[in-house]
């Protein structure tokens, strides 16, 4: 897809937790914040699926936080992919390896979707809050304990993926201080 440049794959939690500079996350806002400005100057790639409009769009966000993600697209590295069939067979395969889960937990059909779309693209790491303490519901409505994304690191149905909280090694930097950026965010200045 990319070369030699990392491609990250970010699950709707992660742009929730940047667009809303939620605290609960405020280790991980640095390098989300990295992350993005070297997805900027084209030294990285971010990917997610379609899905993630429905997922992070619907969620309580303001005009400019709407504005700011459907800006963060407008970038030649940071893109927006399509279920394919590709794409929905392997997100299927998922989740019929984790429906005979001992103890009960399920892969929701979103979050197999994110995987499968990660394992085709064959991203360097997903990167994801998902620690397992959402709710889901099945096919029938009825409540289910999830699968933890980061609990499947390094094996999502026997396929080695990389599934991590974003974090980049920044030897001797702050992650707090960016190189030409005043307070705020990348894409509320020079995106415009």
């Amino acid at each position: 897809m990319s070369g030699n440049k990392q491609i990250f794959y970010w699950d709707s939690n992660i742009y929730l937790a940047w667009l809303r500079n939620e605290q609960t996350y405020a280790e991980h806002l640095p390098y989300i914040q990295r992350i993005i400005e070297a997805n900027f100057a084209g030294e990285n790639t971010i990917i997610t699926s379609t899905i993630t409009l429905i997922e992070v769009l619907e969620s309580q966000l303001n005009d400019d936080q709407k504005k700011r993600f459907r800006k963060a697209f407008n970038q030649y590295h940071h893109l927006l992919l399509d279920v394919t069939d590709p794409i929905a067979r392997q997100a299927r395969k998922f989740r019929e390896f984790y429906s005979s889960a001992e103890d009960g937990r399920r892969l929701l059909v979103p979050d197999a979707i994110h995987l499968a779309t990660a394992h085709v693209y064959k991203v360097t790491e997903v990167h994801t809050f998902d620690d397992g303490r959402k709710k889901g519901y099945d096919e029938n409505h009825e409540k289910v304990k999830t699968v933890s994304l980061l609990s499947m690191n390094g094996n999502v149905a026997l396929q080695n993926i990389k599934i991590c909280k974003p974090f980049i090694t920044m030897a001797k930097e702050d992650p707090t201080k960016t190189e030409n950026q005043s307070e705020g965010d990348l894409f509320s200045e020079r995106a415009n």
